[in-house]
Parts: structure tokens; C-alpha cells; sequence
């Protein structure tokens, strides 16, 4: 008897010291890693008349045309071997323009346009000798797949406010932007391993080089330096 309550025992410690081990590398792979920008001299031209981060916009100087936040997006860049092996990406194609307006995917990934309607869609590649992704009705789908990195504009001729960014490049993560204030917003990357990385910022696919910079991701999560400034004078020189 008292050998088995031995073993009995032992087993339990072994299981405790295993939940123990096991319990941190859990709480590692559910991190998220979340940053800010900081819009600088922007408040006093922002506008978010209905209320809502996505259609909150801003100018790009005071007598600059509207931005729409929604065309600022991140991009987290590793190395080859941490950049994730394929990034499919789905965009929507409405009326009102695409959803999302940027995708980020690495080499080789395929993006799948789906339309919602109301017109059929012809997205041309701006400035690239390729086929158009051709979406003769609602519901219809097209697919591209993506080898060579760079900058990808998927635009309709007839309606250019549908256009759709594509990166490729050696991503790891991206995220869009959500309102936070009248002068910041977030942007949550989700879970990332623990590395050295690039973060770039995309404005309407097209990066911003004075917020390119490199940054670290810690095992719970944590990205330094988490905030980021951004003037309008960043933004100045971009347009459709």
C-alpha cells in the first residue's frame, strides 16, 4: 500500500510541476501586441461627424483634402524566416469602396475579391501588366496570387473609390486602426512572437519612411516603443 500511495504521490508532483512549466508558455501564446499613433497638430482639423473610428477623418493640412483613417494601416516586417509562409487575404467589393482597403500578405499568398454588389466590378492593376480581377455580379468571386513583393493597386475604372492596397513583402502581422480620440488611435496586431522586427506605416499602401522604425515584441505581448507620432506634414505629400 505504501509503495503505491508513493507512486500515487510522485505522479501527482510530476503533473504539478508539468502544469506549472506548461502554464507560462500558455499565457505567451494568447498575448496580444497592441501600439498608438499619436496624430499631431490634427484635432483641431479632425472630423468624426458620425461618430465612428472607421469613417473618422482628418486633414492633411489645413487646406489639404479629407484622409480617411481607414487608409493609414501597420505592417510588422520580419525576416525571411519569421515572416509567416503564406497570408491569404480576402477583400470585399462594394459600392462604397472595399473592405479592407489595405491587406498586407507575403509572397506567393493569394487575395480572393468577392463582390457585394450593386454593379459588376473590373479591377484593374494600376501600372502593372496584369490580367483585371473581372466580378460580373453579385456574389461572384476572383482570385490573384501574388509572387513578387511590392505595392499592388487593385482599382474600378469607372468608380476609382474602389481600390484596394495590397503589400507584399515578408509580413508577419498588420492591422488597421480603430479611434481611440480625437488625436490618437490604436491598432492591435494580435498575437506575434517575441522578436526584433520592422513596423512600417502604410498610407494607402504607400509607406510612410519617416514611421518606419524598428521595434521589439516581448513574450506576453508587449511592443516597444508602443506609440508612434504622426504630423500631418507626414501625410501631405499622398493622394488617389
Amino acid at each position: 500500500m505504501g509503495h503505491r500511495l508513493g507512486i500515487g504521490v510522485g505522479l501527482a508532483l510530476v503533473a504539478a510541476i508539468w502544469t506549472l512549466n506548461a502554464s507560462p508558455v500558455s499565457a505567451q501564446s494568447v498575448g496580444t501586441t497592441q501600439g498608438m499613433l499619436l496624430f499631431d497638430n490634427v484635432p483641431e482639423h479632425a472630423s468624426n461627424a458620425a461618430g465612428t473610428g472607421h469613417l473618422w477623418r482628418f486633414r492633411s493640412a489645413p487646406v489639404g483634402p479629407l484622409m480617411p483613417l481607414e487608409d493609414l494601416h501597420i505592417v510588422l516586417l520580419g525576416t525571411t524566416a519569421q515572416a509567416s509562409k503564406a497570408r491569404d487575404a480576402e477583400v470585399q467589393v462594394a459600392a462604397y469602396g472595399t473592405n479592407p482597403p489595405t491587406v498586407a500578405v507575403t509572397p506567393g499568398s493569394q487575395v480572393t475579391f468577392t463582390s457585394g454588389g450593386p454593379a459588376p466590378w473590373k479591377l484593374d492593376v494600376v501600372g502593372r501588366a496584369m490580367e483585371p480581377v473581372i466580378l460580373d455580379s453579385t456574389g461572384s468571386s476572383g482570385e490573384v496570387k501574388l509572387d513578387k513583393p511590392g505595392r499592388y493597386i487593385f482599382r474600378d475604372g469607372s468608380s476609382p473609390s474602389v481600390t484596394t492596397y495590397v503589400i507584399v513583402g515578408r509580413v508577419v502581422a498588420d492591422s488597421g486602426l480603430t479611434r481611440a480620440s480625437d488625436n490618437e488611435a490604436s491598432f492591435d496586431l494580435g498575437a506575434v512572437p517575441a522578436g526584433t522586427y520592422t513596423m512600417r506605416v502604410y498610407f494607402r499602401g504607400e509607406n510612410v519612411v519617416t514611421l518606419e522604425r524598428e521595434v521589439t515584441v516581448a513574450t506576453n505581448g508587449a511592443l516597444t516603443p508602443n506609440k508612434s507620432l504622426l504630423s500631418g506634414k507626414d501625410l501631405a505629400a499622398f493622394s488617389r
